[in-house]
């Protein structure tokens, strides 16, 4: 008997190591709170291939109107977004997107790329692709770091004009036919506003920080977040069951019925917090001596 409940307990050990195995865990920053259970949606990187591709002199003057066609098509775009944001989410955050929409209308930046297509004969694509890296390893290079987080709304920038100049779309999310976890390498602000929260339960990337735009627009939307998370997109295929911890911030790929089961209970509790929360929010702001606060 005694040796049959040791083999019991090797057996279960090794279960639990299997288990463990199966089950990934990931460590990234928690920049939206909550906790989100559902199947992964696995997001491509979006690369625009910009070969080095130069224009005979003689058109020179039509790929500068090409250019200014495209940065007016990624401004107006960038505009959209402003009023749609601030319209669903308040103003405060739409304006991320109107100055996405100042830069593009800038006349320094629209010369800088002009100088490029003038003086190499470079084309629209590629020349502004340039301006725009060299502007992102400017950012990166900033003593402290504090604005390498912004790099993401450049990039942001390029995808707009580069889609404008080539013609190229990405399938959007707000037209997602079933509730999902949205993994990437990195989402741009634009494409995490764009969320139907009602089917984008929660999201997690590699890349990101706790101060870039995307993290910001996160938590407006309310729906957990954790970036930063390093390489983990190739361990994960879509449709797979994945946990978002955005209290903790943690990503778990595959997790076992013990972990759902520990989680289904902290999302309830969630809730419930939440409940909680809504219920104390149209009361009065008044302190325990009578003075009203306006917040």
């Amino acid at each position: 008997m005694g040796r049959h409940r040791k083999m019991n307990a090797s057996s279960a050990v090794k279960l639990a190591e299997e288990r463990l195995f199966w089950m990934e865990i990931k460590r990234g920053i928690a920049v939206s709170p909550g906790v989100a259970i559902g199947p992964a949606l696995v997001l491509d990187t979006e690369w625009f291939r910009i070969p080095r591709r130069s224009v005979p002199a003689a058109q020179i003057e039509a790929e500068i109107q090409r250019l200014r066609q495209g940065l007016t098509a990624a401004a107006t775009e960038a505009h959209a977004h402003e009023q749609a944001v601030a319209a669903r989410l308040g103003r405060q955050y739409g304006a991320i997107f109107g100055a996405h929409a100042l830069l593009l209308e800038d006349p320094a930046l629209r010369s800088e790329v002009e100088l490029l297509i003038r003086q190499e004969g470079f084309a629209a694509e590629y020349a502004f692709s340039r301006v725009m890296r060299e502007y992102a390893r400017t950012l990166e290079a900033l003593e402290g770091g504090h604005f390498a987080s912004r790099v993401a709304d450049l990039f942001d920038l390029e995808k707009q004009v580069l889609r404008a100049l080539l013609g190229q779309r990405r399938e959007q999310l707000r037209h997602l036919q079933e509730p999902v976890i949205v993994l990437a390498h990195d989402l741009t602000p634009s494409e995490t506003a764009s969320f139907d929260v009602r089917q984008v339960f929660a999201f997690a990337t590699e890349a990101g920080g706790r101060t870039s735009h995307t993290a910001i627009v996160a938590g407006a939307l309310q729906i957990p977040a954790v970036v930063g998370l390093g390489k983990f997109l190739m361990d994960v295929g879509g449709g797979d069951r994945v946990i978002v911890d955005g209290n903790q911030g943690l990503l778990i790929l595959d997790p076992d019925e013990a972990t759902l089961a520990e989680y289904e209970r902290a999302r309830a509790s969630y809730r419930t917090f939440e409940h909680s929360l809504e219920e104390l929010r149209d009361l009065p702001a008044r302190t325990r001596d009578g003075l009203e606060v306006e917040l």
